[in-house]
């Protein structure tokens, strides 16, 4: 696994962070008035103090100024070029100078979490991935801390469950063998539906189709045309499967655990990326104007790998993969004043040595590509175009705003396990999402002191993980750190208190409005009241 970091140099950037919000306590007292107490007033006239459990969050100013240390130059004209295979995993150099155990602890500095598209394999080994991270991420700031998230094709599918305080653990129980008591299970049929509407669609459509395009290519005959090219476009769908059970998977699962479906109610922010299909466009769902969504529909519009998954369409547009555009969408975390992104990346082309006798997993077959056929061919094209933008952004990105690091996680460039398996491989699962894993624990826990430092400098600290951790396997998943627990159930309380101070808002209005009524003189019907004078 290759985690590679960039480390800013130079003048500030333009781009500054406007602040950070951290979990911190806030003290809730009692609403001090000449009226009688209120239900609410009565509930909550004990404050909220310190600790674990606070859950209300709490921006404050950065400092202004920091310290940014250069990368270390080298040959070559990409940072991959220079990659070292003396491990599982790889990392591009840069100089670190020890932060002294006497320097003033730094305020943190905004972060984000970027996850990329994969495929099925991709999201187990992004989840793998981040079960790792919750091993050095043990102190004050955990997974759950991050201030933005952003996800794109199978990236946002992870990313909807984690800023809705999921674990890692949890995922990894709906994507296992065996089924997790949190989430329903995330099925085969959930990811090979097929396209059944579309094709009962054209097919009921087949004899006007057929008639039309007869008609057209008689009264429009040239020599040299196939007439049958535009009718078979006609009449194929435009793909194979359809992921309306991805949506119904993160609706149905962000319902049962009362958590939300809506951006807008989300603690934190959440960005979605897809790509309109008719104009090409990139679409920010959960920015401004496209906060309105679901975050179910948004997943199930940035997962629509075209020609494999039907465009999805919302409103009068229709939506695909959100990696068409760009591999990883570096700059919205940026502009959003982002100064560490942490990148997790599945897909990297295989670099494949042919001087060896043959090519692991190939059994004595053959030392190329090639010799495995058609499939493989595409595989390692796909892999190319789709990775072959990253180092060219992350260098922009390095020279235009020296104040961001950027921590690049992804698989070496010689994991030949990762590239054998299909990213629709859903037999797959485990073993890639074991393999994510413990090839993260191991590189972090080999170059632990190097990304402390990177760590450091925006304020955060991370913890060398414990022994037991490098021996974990996704079953064992389930060993999520107290303080990551702690987190999940403070943001639970924290929808249960916006939930419970509706309930008694309205329930302290009806109550005055009785009292106002039982105050007034009683009112008797006329009749009443002269039948009692008459009696007088």
């Amino acid at each position: 696994m290759g985690v590679s970091a960039s480390a800013g140099h130079g003048k500030p950037s333009q781009i500054r962070s406007r602040g950070s919000r951290i979990r911190s306590a806030v003290t809730v007292r009692p609403v001090r008035t000449t009226r009688r107490k209120s239900v609410r007033d009565v509930l909550f006239s004990h404050h909220i103090e310190g600790g674990k459990d606070s859950f209300f969050p709490l921006s404050y100013q950065l400092k202004k100024e920091r310290r940014f240390l250069p990368a270390q130059p080298g040959p070559g004209l990409h940072a991959e070029d220079r990659m070292k295979h003396e491990s599982t995993t790889n990392v591009q150099r840069i100089k670190i100078t020890p932060v002294p155990s006497s320097t003033k602890a730094k305020k943190r500095s905004k972060t984000a979490l970027v996850l990329a598209g994969g495929g099925v394999t991709g999201v187990v080994y992004e989840v793998g991935v981040l079960q790792a991270l919750t091993h050095f991420l043990t102190g004050e700031f955990t997974l759950n801390d991050f201030d933005m998230v952003m996800g794109l094709s199978a990236g946002s599918l992870v990313g909807s469950l984690l800023v809705n305080g999921i674990t890692p653990a949890e995922m990894m129980g709906a994507m296992g063998e065996h089924p997790s008591t949190t989430l329903t299970k995330f099925s085969k049929w959930d990811v090979f539906r097929p396209n059944f509407g579309e094709f009962f669609e054209r097919a009921m459509g087949l004899p006007f189709t057929l008639t039309q395009n007869l008609w057209r290519n008689i009264s429009n005959y040239t020599l040299g045309k196939n007439p049958y090219s535009e009718l078979l476009d006609e009449i194929l769908p435009s793909a194979i499967f359809t992921n309306s059970k991805v949506a119904d998977f993160v609706r149905t699962n962000l319902q049962n655990l009362g958590r939300t479906n809506d951006f807008r109610e989300l603690a934190k922010k959440f960005y979605v990326i897809a790509t309109e299909l008719d104009t090409g466009d990139r679409v920010i769902f959960g920015d401004e104007g496209y906060d309105h969504i679901p975050i179910s529909k948004a997943v199930q519009a940035s997962t629509a790998i075209p020609l494999f998954y039907r465009p999805v369409r919302i409103g009068r547009r229709d939506y695909v993969d959100g990696a068409m555009r760009k591999t990883l969408h570096i700059d919205i975390a940026i502009e959003k004043g982002a100064e560490l992104i942490i990148c997790i990346n599945p897909v990297v082309p295989l670099r494949n040595d042919t001087e060896k006798k043959s090519i692991p997993m190939f059994g004595h077959k053959g030392r190329y590509i090639s010799d495995k056929g058609f499939q493989h061919v595409w595989r390692q094209m796909l892999r190319l175009m789709l990775h072959s933008r990253i180092p060219a952004g992350l260098e922009r990105y390095r020279r235009f705003y020296p104040n961001v690091d950027i921590i690049l996680i992804e698989p070496r460039e010689d994991d030949y396990k990762m590239f054998f398996h299909n990213i629709m491989d859903y037999d797959a699962r485990v073993s890639v999402a074991e393999h994510g894993y413990k090839t993260m624990i191991a590189r972090l826990s080999e170059h632990f002191e190097e990304y402390a430092a990177i760590f450091a400098r925006h304020g955060i600290d991370i913890h060398p993980p414990r022994k037991s951790a490098h021996h974990a396997t996704p079953r064992s998943f389930d060993n999520t750190p107290p303080a990551l627990r702690r987190v999940r159930i403070a943001q639970a309380n924290h929808r249960e208190l916006n939930r419970l101070h509706s309930v008694l808002q309205k329930l302290d209005s009806r109550l005055d409005s009785l009292a106002e009524e039982s105050a007034k003189p009683p009112i008797h019907p006329e009749g009443e009241f002269k039948s009692r004078v008459a009696n007088v």
